[in-house]
């Protein structure tokens, strides 16, 4: 599958450099599992998010195959909760089986994890806006949580057509996407009780895998997208959970260089508030730039680049970010009108595609 092409060079503008995660831990976030639950009938309770794109089985195994044939080594798929677990006693484990099984064929790297939305039977109020007011309604979503992830791993675990070693080394697990930006439906909480409320999700997925007798290595901070200061977050965070730092992280730029800079610099500022000895487990499990054409060009947001600087970004950021793993915001485009404003124009296609693979081949 690593069959290995000439290089091309690519002239790179000065900035600050870092340093960069290994070339087989580069990749993008991707929706196979859901798509293809939908493509089979499998929905989400109260919806499934607007970006989720239907996909077959048959498609998922040729996009995986084409990348992992491409050197891309590493993807993350965020699973909407609902189609994990549609009810207390009812699962699609099976179903989600076929697609883990796609990624470890190739034995390629996978974040794994949960997000919106969430099932009433969990405990929610809302399906959207899933984090309980009270203390003791958050331990009843957690702990629903905790064993929906320790069971669909402890099932993919005994699935004998997936290596026990792949789920050790190369499966990781994302308890909750964007956890700090998680909403409530009678109201929002805040600042460190927030973290705390992630770190307990963490300790209670470590708990569920240490029960169900499970591998815990790849068990990593629900992902953090920087909307709690992180000096109160990360701080109170990482007094209560010792685990992989796990980012999303954007930021604005008039030129590839100047992106790559702004976001080393915002990783930067994250780990001044991570253990010592975590900071270079640190995954960057989202990041990207949209490309400013189209409806993109007439969205006024910061984070885009013009053709021939977005042509040169991700290269230059996999050359130098000082993280163990990167993932890009998809490695394709969505439909206008599929989803609001630029995030159609943010996957990784064209030239900028050509000169990423062209780095990870070298």
């Amino acid at each position: 599958m690593r069959h290995i092409i000439a290089a091309i060079w690519l002239m790179m503008a000065s900035f600050s450099v870092f340093a960069a995660p290994p070339k087989w831990q580069v990749g993008f976030n991707e929706n196979y599992v859901s798509g293809y639950l939908l493509s089979i009938g499998i929905g989400c309770e109260g919806g499934c998010p607007t970006n989720t794109v239907v996909t077959s089985l048959a498609d998922a195994r040729t996009a995986i195959l084409s990348d992992a044939q491409n050197h891309i080594g590493a993807f993350r798929e965020i699973i909407p909760a609902g189609q994990v677990k549609p009810t207390s006693t009812t699962n699609n484990f099976a179903e989600i089986a076929d697609v883990i099984n796609i990624y470890e064929d190739f034995n390629v790297h996978l974040v794994l994890g949960l997000g919106i939305t969430v099932p009433y039977w969990m405990g929610v109020g809302n399906n959207w806006q899933p984090m309980p007011l009270s203390s003791a309604g958050w331990e009843v979503v957690k702990n629903n949580l905790a064993f929906a992830i320790g069971d669909l791993v402890k099932y993919l675990y005994d699935d004998p057509r997936i290596s026990t070693e792949w789920v050790k080394t190369r499966l990781f697990i994302d308890p909750y996407n964007e956890f700090d930006d998680m909403q409530g439906w009678l109201g929002n909480t805040v600042g460190a009780e927030k973290a705390r409320r992630a770190a307990s999700l963490v300790n209670g997925v470590y708990w569920v895998f240490n029960h169900l007798g499970l591998p815990n290595d790849g068990v990593m901070m629900p992902s953090y997208a920087g909307t709690i200061d992180p000096n109160i977050y990360l701080s109170e965070f990482f007094s209560l959970a010792y685990t992989r730092p796990n980012f999303h992280i954007y930021q604005y730029g008039n030129t590839a260089a100047e992106q790559v800079t702004n976001l080393s610099n915002q990783l930067a500022s994250y780990k001044l508030f991570t253990p010592a000895a975590l900071r270079p487990l640190t995954f960057v499990t989202e990041t990207g730039v949209a490309e400013n054409i189209g409806v993109c060009a007439s969205t006024p947001i910061g984070n885009k680049l013009d053709p021939d600087e977005y042509e040169l970004f991700p290269r230059l950021l996999a050359q130098n970010f000082d993280a163990e793993m990167i993932l890009f915001w998809r490695g394709k485009r969505l439909s206008e009108g599929q989803v609001p404003g630029c995030e159609p124009y943010f996957g990784v296609v064209g030239q900028a595609r050509a000169n990423l693979i062209s780095y990870l081949q070298e």
